[in-house]
């Protein structure tokens, strides 16, 4: 399985990040030593960024109980609190264990130990290139460790490695709340490539590298379409309209896709700021406790392309929530 995305994020939105001597050196030199730039881009494709944790995650840090589980390639960076039924934290690419940190003390008043852990290449787990591969395996540790799980809270492209894990039967959990899903991997390779410039020989050879070492059908195979049918675990899929990173028609689909999965759409939040949202906070640990009484979803048929506004229901602000959610309705046929 492949990772998500190169050190810039460039992908997702984040194209104000990338140096623009990197863009113009693929954009030209590309076209003069494309095999070259292409192993440039090959390798920054599996390189996550590592960003400092802010102030408001180091308490949470500070009071865990931190620890590291053995695992090839490095030992994983494990957190701990609390006593009790474990729920399993999950960051994205780029993200750490305390990245989640305002679902702790929720969970820790609800009885729950909460545990989380640092990927591979991210926090203070070694490395400096990672795949989803490695994430799968680093949950399967975890899970021998601390497993099974009363439940699991992704974000982004956490959630890739969780389904994933699922699937194969490495990780168990009663209940899966998955925060921004990326649908899959094959757009966001066309997106890298064009907002770093890559000329089409660079990424073609990019491609090739990756379907080389995965396999031509790993694009099918991270696709929440193939994957998501195949799960069995209650899901609450939450996203953002207007996450700039990982639209939310890309949830929409997961939640379409995962047999029995609940929808809430959330308004203003974006891709990151939605891991500190109360309402969401508050749905994802109720999700868990009680059984799905929380939120709402979109109503009548799904539509086949991105949602209106007028057809979701909105978590914001201090809006009551309905005590019950309906499954959102399954959609045959292309996506």
């Amino acid at each position: 399985m492949i990772d998500k995305l190169s050190a810039t994020k460039a992908a997702h939105g984040k194209a104000r990040r990338v140096p623009q001597a990197m863009q113009w050196a693929f954009r030209f030199l590309g076209r003069l030593a494309p095999s070259l730039m292409a192993s440039w881009a090959y390798r920054l494709w599996f390189t996550p960024p590592r960003y400092r944790a802010p102030d408001r995650e180091r308490r949470y840090e500070e009071a865990a109980h931190r620890g590291f589980l053995q695992h090839d390639p490095a030992p994983v960076a494990t957190y701990c609190w609390g006593e009790g039924a474990p729920v399993l934290l999950m960051h994205g690419w780029g993200g750490r264990g305390t990245q989640l940190h305002s679902f702790i003390d929720p969970l820790l008043e609800r009885g729950y130990q909460v545990v989380a852990l640092d990927g591979p290449a991210h926090g203070r787990t070694a490395g400096r290139r990672t795949t989803a591969f490695e994430f799968v395996s680093a949950l399967a540790s975890v899970n021998e460790h601390f497993g099974p799980f009363s439940g699991v809270i992704a974000h982004s492209f956490g959630n890739t490695a969780v389904m994933l894990a699922l699937q194969e039967g490495v990780l168990q959990t009663e209940r899966v709340v998955a925060i921004s899903p990326p649908q899959g991997f094959g757009g966001v390779l066309d997106k890298f490539a064009r907002i770093l410039g890559l000329p089409v020989g660079v990424k073609r050879r990019v491609r090739r590298r990756i379907e080389q070492r995965f396999g031509q059908d790993i694009w099918d195979r991270l696709s929440v379409d193939t994957v998501a049918p195949t799960l069995t675990q209650p899901a609450l899929i939450i996203h953002d309209m207007m996450d700039a990173e990982v639209p939310m028609a890309e949830g929409v689909a997961t939640a379409r896709q995962w047999p029995g999965a609940r929808f809430i759409a959330t308004r203003r939040w974006g891709h990151r700021r939605i891991l500190r949202a109360p309402e969401v906070v508050d749905a994802a640990v109720a999700f868990i406790a009680d059984g799905g009484k929380v939120g709402s979803c979109l109503s009548g048929e799904a539509p086949a392309g991105p949602p209106r506004a007028d057809r979701v229901s909105v978590l914001q602000g201090a809006m009551t929530l309905p005590s019950r959610i309906a499954p959102l309705p399954r959609v045959h046929g292309s996506q």
